[in-house]
């Protein structure tokens, strides 16, 4: 049996604009990640694996563009978002 715990979070208004960075960070690298595999596998029909985004991320840890990021935004961090990409390849 799966069992689920809900934690509630009661952020006062800078911890939540920093939750909403997060949010919106973690879903535009979930989608170029999905992207980049849509479009290799379309236009080459090359196969985009898991490790190799995961490289490109570490290739580029620490330049997305906003200076005011925290240094929580890292590579590390941002693989968990493209994780969930490869499921959508495996069906």
């Amino acid at each position: 049996m799966l069992r689920t715990f809900q934690f509630r979070l009661y952020p006062n208004a800078t911890q939540r604009s920093a939750l909403e960075l997060v949010l919106r960070d973690n879903a535009e690298t979930y989608n170029a990640a999905l992207q980049e595999r849509r479009d290799a596998w379309k236009l080459e029909r090359k196969a985009i694996t898991y490790r190799m985004q995961q490289d490109d991320l570490r290739n580029c840890d620490g330049m997305s563009g906003l200076p005011s990021l925290p240094a929580t935004f890292n590579a590390t961090r941002c693989a968990g978002s493209i994780a969930p990409s490869r499921l959508s390849f495996a069906a």
